[in-house]
């Protein structure tokens, strides 16, 4: 059974902005306000948001860099607006979905609706059974497209349900944007829409891949630390590429761009000589770490200045910040969808 993409909505707020909120890469809060629960949390367990041994090596450069920042309550705020946004433009997806996959990497601040819940309720979707997925770094969507395809009927004549995937990530003090001399994280949110029926994009492969960390706590990490496991990350992704693309070896020759993740100017160095494909540089946004977002506003900037035909297929690489990675192998359809021209890992 063959998955589609379709409908990549953002988050509608693409003001940038300097983040002025952040001295040295750690937000500065001189008290812990009830509207943000985190920092009470790291002051009752005497956690000081000051030690973290990173922000010393953090390029000057990266501090100056513009960073895009959400005023919005939370993430769930943002998720919100992106799915209202997707459902104006297809209102369809209301009634046909069953189910909903809420992605995020960062901690909400909100003890009693969890993210997805209030989406769900926000918008009133009642029909929609809501799952939540976090803990996989960067790399929600494929998490989604395996959730949703368990989820399908077992019987081959029942039409599998079609889902929506929201992914959304605000950057909560005290955890800072910057990471030694990764690219500084920002604010966002997509949603988009997952079904068997046809779409925009066709799903090839997904994989995920996740290994354990040498440490329990990365803000004590020393610089060798954090090369030990950039060194990890890049040699998984080089498994993981050449697995799939020979896999996929009659796609893999119809592979006109490479979308990876804003993640540091090291990944994106290797991944472009990794691949013998054009990789694509995001102009939104440039420079920054978008989180479970990054490679899907990527790939709908793309489309909105590229002419993709129907077979080109797209790699995307979601990747880190520490020990994820997730590769996305799609193609792009004719406007009818795709009958016959797709393939169920």
């Amino acid at each position: 059974m063959t998955w589609y993409l379709s409908h990549i909505t953002p988050y509608p707020f693409y003001e940038e902005q300097p983040d002025r909120l952040l001295a040295g890469g750690v937000p500065q809060v001189a008290r812990f306000p009830p509207e943000e629960p985190l920092l009470a949390l790291y002051e009752q367990y005497g956690m000081n948001q000051q030690e973290h041994m990173f922000l010393e090596h953090v390029p000057r450069e990266l501090k100056a860099r513009p960073v895009p920042i959400s005023r919005a309550e939370s993430a769930a705020h943002m998720g919100t607006e992106a799915l209202r946004a997707l459902l104006d433009r297809a209102p369809e997806a209301r009634e046909k979905c069953r189910y909903l996959v809420y992605g995020h990497e960062t901690t909400e601040p909100n003890f009693y609706l969890t993210p997805c819940l209030y989406v769900k309720k926000t918008l009133k979707l009642k029909r929609l059974l809501p799952f939540a997925l976090s803990r996989c770094g960067s790399c929600t969507l494929p998490g989604a497209l395996e959730l949703v395809k368990t989820l399908h009927p077992s019987a081959p004549e029942q039409v599998a349900a079609e889902s929506i995937f929201v992914t959304a990530d605000r950057l909560c003090p005290p955890h800072p944007r910057y990471w030694f001399d990764a690219d500084p994280k920002g604010d966002a949110a997509v949603a988009c829409h997952l079904s068997t029926a046809g779409g925009d994009w066709a799903v090839v492969d997904a994989v995920a891949d996740g290994w354990p960390l040498a440490s329990d706590d990365p803000y004590r990490w020393s610089e060798a630390d954090y090369r030990r496991h950039e060194r990890r990350l890049l040699a998984g992704c080089r498994q993981a590429v050449s697995v799939l693309l020979q896999r996929n070896a009659a796609d893999a020759g119809r592979i006109v761009l490479a979308v990876p993740q804003t993640l540091s100017s090291t990944f994106r160095r290797y991944v472009e000589r990794l691949l013998p494909y054009p990789v694509y540089r995001r102009t939104y946004a440039a420079g920054c770490n978008l989180l479970g977002s990054d490679c899907l506003l990527s790939l709908k900037e793309a489309e909105d200045g590229h002419s993709f035909q129907p077979g080109d297929c797209v790699l995307l690489l979601q990747a880190g910040p520490l020990s994820h990675l997730g590769l996305l192998l799609l193609r792009k359809t004719n406007k009818y969808g795709e009958t016959n021209g797709g393939c169920a890992k």
